[in-house]
């Protein structure tokens, strides 16, 4: 689950910054300095990474040698079967959930701070260290959340503990979108770290369980679903904000806009985690 707290780390970044670059270079250096880093980080990527250690131009002999066997019947796989993912209903399943829990991450990110500037009242640079206060306690509790399901795991079954997570991620957790109701926490910045903390806390569960399912299903293929999935999946980045300016555009960013906006995002989580509690049922090791 470590490589996936990245892109978290990188929300926590944006959102806490976002407002102080906003202020001093204009909206526009939200989208230029973000770019340049990506740049940067590309470049570093392409000139260390490579599809196997032994086809790395600076591995040395001593390095070679501790290789496992394995490695060569690596280079020889065969083709991808692609015809067979795309017919997987339990990879579909998966893609859903996806997407359920990319709109879920996507809404928190964008949604709530609006909600808090527009709504709340808050000033930009708060409602943006609120939210990257609480997406840094999702990346946290995603690593305890992992350590703990390997853990109940050895005594209890992983299919049961990951339905477990389900259920708490994809049921449970949307649940927990009503305390952030303007009535429950009215304008009070503490009341709206928290309401917001306990979401991402309880997005942790489906994070753990949705991250972790290609190698569930397919071990050896785990990274060409997850990339299939997050093509996807990461649409939800402009079709969210897109539902969200219809509900704008009608209703100003008012109470019933946001009230609006959460039941679809309580729709979605539902519809999706019941497609991927059914359809999981298979763990391949």
């Amino acid at each position: 689950m470590i490589p996936f707290t990245g892109a978290g780390l990188g929300s926590v970044t944006t959102l806490v910054t976002g407002g102080i670059i906003a202020k001093h270079y204009g909206w526009e250096g939200l989208f230029y300095l973000p770019a340049l880093l990506s740049f940067i980080w590309a470049l570093i990527w392409c000139y260390f990474v490579y599809d196997t250690p032994a086809q790395h131009p600076r591995i040395t002999k001593e390095e070679l040698m501790l290789l496992p066997k394995s490695e060569e019947k690596i280079q020889k796989s065969k083709s991808i079967p692609f015809r067979q993912i795309l017919a997987s209903k339990e990879i579909w399943a998966f893609i859903l959930a996806q997407i359920g829990a990319n709109y879920q991450f996507f809404m928190v990110t964008t949604l709530f701070p609006q909600l808090m500037k527009n709504l709340l009242g808050f000033d930009g640079s708060l409602a943006g260290l609120i939210s990257g206060l609480s997406i840094l306690l999702h990346i946290i509790a995603i690593l305890l959340l992992a350590v703990i399901c390997d853990w109940l795991a050895t005594k209890f079954g992983l299919l049961k503990i990951r339905k477990i997570y389900i259920f708490l991620g994809f049921f449970v957790m949307p649940l927990t979108l009503a305390l952030a109701h303007k009535n429950i926490i009215g304008c009070s910045s503490s009341l709206a770290f928290l309401a917001l903390s306990l979401t991402t806390t309880m997005m942790a569960f489906q994070a753990v369980s949705v991250k972790s399912n290609p190698n569930d299903l397919a071990p050896t293929l785990a990274g060409v679903i997850n990339g299939m999935a997050n093509m996807i999946a990461n649409t939800t980045g402009f079709w969210g904000p897109a539902i969200a300016g219809i509900f704008f555009d009608r209703f100003g960013h008012s109470e019933i806009s946001y009230n609006y906006l959460f039941l679809i995002g309580v729709f979605i989580n539902y519809i999706t985690g019941t497609c991927f509690i059914v359809r999981k049922i298979r763990i391949v090791r």
